[in-house]
């Protein structure tokens, strides 16, 4: 089951240290697994809207892929494999992690 965590202005003094993963999973020693997806640009219908409507949309299309180390955009199916990997039984010991998934954008290489 795939679930939606957010924090209202209520519950932010438990994640004063901005690692809600520690408190779901250390603190509270809930067997509910909390991880965070961090994707970079991924092709999108909104982002293929923009490179579309852009005047120049080869030069468009060029710097949004530029933004990744890899040199293309990830693809919607490449998140969704990732959230459906996490969310399945073989995952069942992971908890607590933040995946990056931003074709090595965060590496150190470049920023978004």
């Amino acid at each position: 089951m795939l679930a939606s965590f957010t924090s209202t202005d209520s519950e932010s003094e438990i994640y004063d240290d901005g690692n809600p993963q520690r408190f779901i999973t250390v603190e509270n020693r809930s067997r509910i697994r909390v991880n965070s997806i961090h994707p970079g640009v991924v092709e999108t219908e909104m982002i293929r809207n923009v490179i579309e409507r852009s005047p120049d949309a080869a030069a468009a299309r060029a710097q949004f892929e530029g933004m990744a180390p890899i040199g293309r955009m990830a693809q919607v199916e490449e998140v969704a494999a990732l959230v459906a990997f996490l969310a399945s039984d073989e995952a069942g010991f992971i908890s607590g992690s933040e995946y990056g998934i931003d074709g090595a954008s965060t590496a150190g290489m470049m920023g978004v």
